[in-house]
């Protein structure tokens, strides 16, 4: 049985806490400053910054930043050697037979736009059988109360030794802000193993749902704003709409696919073929083949 069969592991939760021993992570950390970063998946990020340092993965290889779905276990990259602590951790913690990658992603003043993974490996009409995916993994390694993270309507914040499993396949998305990056550490296992059998110690992993924060519906008022605001959309101010549509689901009770549907909406406003066009494929390009609207007016909107 999968993972994705039980109940539990239906949307992203919190598996474990772990106390991190503060001096060793420093030590860690100050060798992560120096590491080789990878752009890889870089148009889901916008901001300062957003990059990704590979710690494990199918080819040992640090510069190999794609995600890969192969047999075996993952190899060390040589710039494991610069966080001992961490791999000491992974090994303590979980069965690496089933590891398929380890990175750390650095996230500083910036964000990544709403977007589901996997939905190109999804089961076509007529398939037998369902594509692998992965079981991913977080660790907050480094972080404060502006770096949040979101699955669909949800929004909370991944506190330092979390482990949380998120489920990539629903839209999510994520900020980080503040004077230091947020550092997270990603496992990627084996989708196919149990996700209490990926944890060595029995009792350990403890399936509980996270802490939603609260956000104030959005007003109507403010709907109509939102609106208004993008009515200067063109083919140069598109992306930079689209970011900051994207930021309005952390303060308010929203889907994090809304900004998609709004961003339609906008470009058939301004009544330009062309951004109609090009606003429908963005959606496309982070969400899949989906005709879901994210948007939820009636239920999202007050009448402030």
């Amino acid at each position: 049985m999968t993972s994705k069969d039980d109940n539990r592991y239906s949307s992203s939760c919190r598996l474990a806490h772990i106390s991190l021993d503060r001096d060793r992570l420093a030590s860690d950390l100050k060798g992560v400053e120096s590491m080789e970063r990878s752009a890889s998946y870089g148009y889901f990020q916008y901001g300062e910054r957003w990059s990704s340092i590979m710690l494990a993965n199918h080819s040992g290889d640090a510069r190999d930043g794609i995600s890969k779905i192969y047999d075996g276990s993952a190899l060390a990259t040589e710039q494991m050697k610069l966080v001992p602590y961490l791999w000491e951790v992974t090994r303590d913690v979980f069965e690496c037979r089933y590891l398929k990658s380890m990175r750390i992603f650095d996230a500083l003043n910036g964000g990544i736009l709403p977007h589901r993974d996997y939905w190109d490996l999804e089961v076509k009409p007529g398939a037998s059988h369902q594509p692998k995916r992965f079981n991913r993994i977080h660790l907050a390694i480094q972080t404060n109360s502006n770096c949040l993270n979101s699955e669909e309507d949800r929004v909370y914040h991944i506190n330092l030794g979390d482990i949380v499993y998120l489920d990539g396949s629903r839209t999510h998305a994520c900020i980080a802000y503040g004077n230091q990056s947020r550092l997270h550490v990603i496992w990627d296992f084996d989708p196919t193993i149990q996700m209490e059998k990926l944890f060595k110690a029995k009792g350990l992993c403890k399936p509980e749902k996270l802490a939603y924060i609260t956000r104030r519906a959005m007003a109507k008022s403010e709907m109509e704003l939102l609106l208004s605001s993008g009515m200067l959309l063109s083919n140069v101010s598109l992306q930079v709409v689209l970011q900051s549509f994207a930021a309005i689901h952390f303060v308010r009770e929203v889907s994090a696919g809304a900004c998609y549907d709004w961003l339609v909406k906008v470009a058939q406003m301004v009544d330009k073929a062309d951004l109609v066009a090009e606003a429908r494929e963005i959606r496309h390009r982070y969400l899949g083949d989906t005709n879901e609207s994210f948007t939820h007016i009636a239920r999202h909107q007050s009448h402030g």
